[in-house]
């Protein structure tokens, strides 16, 4: 009886480790790429108005070196800045709308909509249109941030 008992308990160990063996990580995707923090590294202006981001336009982050954007699996996050040493923390929700090339981050009930350029596992470029409220044209306006 002592030898049938070993046998099951190690048929039994034996099929659990087997299955465990057999389990991965999670296929990386859209979601589980963002959900680090990023660190701006970059920003542009579409100077010439051509819809592109051209690499003479392309300035290394002056007006707020210290930002970071902190995405949760939870779609919570956080942006943090440092200008003129002062900190500030805007905590927001996010999500991907209609395709994962479109970001909405929503932050004390301000929605700032996103679309993403450029997305590896290293680097995220957001584009924003402002309004040139003289002109009514759209400028487009980049954050490019790196992998923290």
């Amino acid at each position: 009886m002592m030898k049938g008992t070993i046998v099951t308990f190690l048929c039994f160990t034996g099929i659990l480790m087997l299955e465990a063996c057999g389990k991965s990580e999670p296929a990386e995707n859209p979601y589980t790429r963002i959900e680090v923090t990023w660190r701006l590294i970059a920003e542009a202006t579409d100077d010439n108005l051509n819809g592109l981001l051209d690499s003479n336009e392309i300035q290394a982050s002056i007006t707020n070196p210290a930002q970071l954007l902190k995405f949760n699996y939870d779609s919570t996050g956080n942006e943090h800045d440092v200008i003129n040493n002062i900190t500030e923390d805007y905590p927001f929700t996010w999500k991907f709308e209609n395709t994962f090339h479109n970001l909405v981050r929503v932050i004390t009930g301000d929605t700032i909509y996103s679309q993403i350029d450029q997305f590896t596992d290293q680097s995220l470029y957001l584009r924003n249109n402002d309004s040139n409220y003289s002109t009514g044209t759209l400028i487009a306006h980049w954050k490019i941030y790196a992998k923290k």
